[in-house]
Order: structure tokens, then C-alpha cells, then sequence
């Protein structure tokens, strides 16, 4: 049998919970890897257009954020790409 995994592997950050520090875009990602699985390839293009329009817009947690650029937080940058999402 396979069982496909959908999961951003880089480990947790315990020490960050509740502070808005954490980049979102690797669990974003492994939600379109999901959905691509199941034939949704529309649904799943969509969201890897969003996280790449958050990133050429500079919507980025700080440990990626280009010099000189805007501050955002977990929260921040998840609602970014929702809201291109919702206006696609």
C-alpha cells in the first residue's frame, strides 16, 4: 500500500511558539504538494503562485527577508498569501 506524507521537514522551533516567528511557506507548499496528489493541480498551482507573488513582494519572515525589507511574522505573511489566494 502507499501512503503519500505531506509535511515540511525541517524540524520544530519550540522555543518560537506563540511569537510569530515562524516562516509558514514550507507548510504552505507541502499543503499544494497535497492537493496536486489528489488531482487538484488548479488548486495546488495557486497556492505556489502565492507563495512566490509573497516572495517577489518581499512578504517574508525575517530570517529571509532581503536587507532593508518590510518586518513580517507568521501570521503576516499566512494572511498575505490568503489573500491572494482570495483574489485569484
Amino acid at each position: 500500500m502507499h501512503t503519500p506524507l505531506f509535511e515540511p521537514v525541517h524540524g520544530s522551533w519550540p522555543q518560537a511558539a506563540g511569537q510569530n516567528l515562524a516562516n509558514p511557506l514550507a507548510e504552505i507548499l507541502s499543503a499544494a504538494m497535497l492537493l496536486e496528489h489528489f488531482g487538484l493541480t488548479k488548486e495546488g498551482t495557486l497556492i505556489r503562485e502565492a507563495v512566490n507573488a509573497s516572495l517577489d513582494a518581499n512578504v517574508r519572515t525575517p530570517e529571509i527577508q532581503v536587507e532593508g525589507g518590510a518586518k513580517y511574522g507568521t501570521k503576516e505573511v499566512g494572511a498575505w498569501i490568503v489573500d491572494y489566494i482570495k483574489k485569484a
